[in-house]
């Protein structure tokens, strides 16, 4: 059999032969038919075994082209963006594919990074007409070097890609992430522990230093320094508020602004925040109460007892800063007059000193009545304060024996004057004094008590006062009359105690500006 002539020009013979269409002759003799040519060669069969006929073979399509162009290998700071690109293209044949789907994927674990237009580790790009694909990628936390993969998904329905098929195997992307000058760490550098007045300023401003992982110091960050208040104890920044903003400097450093201490003593911290997932440095600092600035008298701050006898309620006083709080430790001196109507203190005589407790509380040994009948001042002095708590206390006559009587009114029809003018006592008989107390309400009633006689009150004058300005002491004169006297000066005299004029008398009163507390027996005139 002669074979068919190849046309004029064919740049493939082989695969001319292989598509033509060859006739098929029987022979008397062994038979050969030509099914095909080209790569599947002749077919033969044997003499007698009929027609035996070669299956088609079809050309193998070639493959598509993956090749990075740009983004490899890449060095960037952890947790930013790498400079470049990852770049990629795609052909078949030397022709680039438009329209291909390109994955970009980086490692789960460890170093790695994510791409910018999806905030995870994958991304899929389409190629541009150029067969050009390109992702941007962010450097993650961790340290160290790792690589990037691109893997075609698709060649697309281009017609340049209709003969190839997908490229074998990805193309990786060689990138690292540095740790150098990224922040790791903050410490508290100085400024803790230490301790302030309240009110005062802090005798150091708080410093903190940012490093890296490998311990270098890491410039230009924002540190944010906080208080923490605890139960009222705290600090103010110079700038303002509870917080404050610093930049460290080349060696790493932020300074904070100056700190003033709260009103409220007590423990809290401070911190230095730099965000991240950077674990706070914390600072530990203390208000400490102030310097005393007031004594102020307790309960017995105006008593009256019989010669002899204790006072019934020991002499306190409370000790406290210009913010009110209680300061404790504070040394405070109670004196009596060393001579006179006065008393003595328990194993101390006419002084004594009593230390304040934690409530800034200090309470004198007991005090007892000197022999000596009258008021006297006994006064608590602590060192820089310049105005003493003050106690009015009075002696009076001591009974002569056991006494009797029984209870007064309290709703008496004595007189006397609170207006500053001249008056006298109720009238009525005075007497021994005999044993047996008074008892002053706020509205001016006097209940007499144990033999003590009653002598009239103030609620029985001009209908009393109680509502106007309550009544606060009451004092025996030692003739055996008393006085009364009302927050706003006013003194009521009763039972022949002469009446020697009062404070609401003097430059139009005081009650409501600073009101009175107390009223002491002096003597009598005349």
């Amino acid at each position: 059999m002669r074979l068919p002539s190849l046309r004029p020009g064919v740049a493939n013979p082989q695969e001319e032969i292989a598509t033509m269409a060859v006739p098929i002759r029987r022979t008397a003799g062994p038979r050969w038919v030509v099914a095909a040519l080209g790569v599947a060669g002749l077919v033969a069969g044997a003499a007698g075994a009929g027609i035996a006929v070669a299956p088609a073979v079809a050309a193998a399509a070639a493959s598509g082209v993956l090749t990075i162009t740009g983004g490899t290998p890449q060095v960037t700071k952890a947790g930013t963006a790498f400079p470049a690109a990852l770049v990629v293209s795609v052909t078949c044949g030397g022709t680039s594919v438009p329209g291909a789907v390109v994955t970009f994927q980086t490692p789960a674990s460890g170093p790695s990074a994510t791409f910018t237009a999806t905030g995870t580790g994958g991304v899929s790009v389409t190629t541009d007409a150029t067969g050009s694909a390109s992702a941007s990628a962010v450097a993650g936390p961790s340290g160290g070097s790792y690589s990037v993969t691109a893997t075609v998904a698709s060649m697309g329905t281009s017609a340049a890609a209709s003969s190839c098929g997908l490229p074998t195997g990805p193309q990786s992307f060689a990138l690292t992430n540095s740790v150098a000058g990224v922040a790791a760490g903050v410490i508290a550098l100085s400024g803790a522990p230490q301790s302030a007045a309240v009110g005062a300023a802090f005798a150091d401003p708080l410093q903190a230093e940012v490093v890296d992982p490998t311990g270098e110091p890491v410039a230009g960050v924002t540190v944010v320094f906080a208080v923490q208040t605890v139960s009222g104890a705290g600090a103010t920044f110079a700038t303002g508020g509870d917080s404050a903003t610093a930049v460290t400097s080349t060696a790493g450093i932020a300074v904070s602004p100056a700190l003033t201490a709260g009103s409220t003593p007590g423990a809290f911290t401070a911190t230095a925040t730099i965000g991240g997932g950077v674990a706070d440095a914390t600072y530990q600092l203390t208000d400490l109460v102030g310097s005393p600035a007031t004594v102020t008298a307790g309960f017995g701050a105006s008593q009256q007892a019989p010669a002899g006898t204790a006072f019934p309620v020991d002499l306190a006083v409370t000790v406290t800063d210009a913010d009110h709080n209680a300061v404790p430790g504070v040394s405070v001196t109670f004196a009596a007059p060393a001579s006179g109507a006065t008393g003595t203190f328990a194993g101390a005589g006419t002084t004594v000193t009593a230390v304040t407790d934690s409530s800034g509380i200090a309470v004198a040994p007991t005090f007892t009545a000197g022999a000596t009948v009258g008021g006297y001042v006994v006064t608590a002095s602590v060192a820089g304060v310049t105005t003493p708590a003050v106690f009015a206390l009075v002696n009076q006559v001591p009974p002569p024996g056991s006494g009797s009587g029984t209870a007064g009114t309290g709703a008496g029809t004595g007189t006397g004057s609170g207006a500053g003018a001249s008056g006298g006592g109720a009238a009525g008989p005075v007497g021994a004094v005999t044993a047996g107390y008074r008892v002053v309400a706020a509205d001016g009633a006097v209940f007499a008590f144990g033999g003590a006689p009653y002598l009239g009150g103030v609620n029985g004058v001009d209908g009393g006062v109680g509502a106007g300005s309550p009544v606060v002491g009451l004092a025996a004169a030692p003739g055996g009359g008393y006085w009364v006297v009302a927050a706003d000066g006013a003194v009521f005299a009763f039972g022949g105690a002469p009446y020697l004029g009062g404070v609401n008398g003097v430059d139009g009163g005081v009650g409501t500006g600073s009101p009175v507390v107390g009223l002491a027996a002096g003597g009598v005139a005349g």
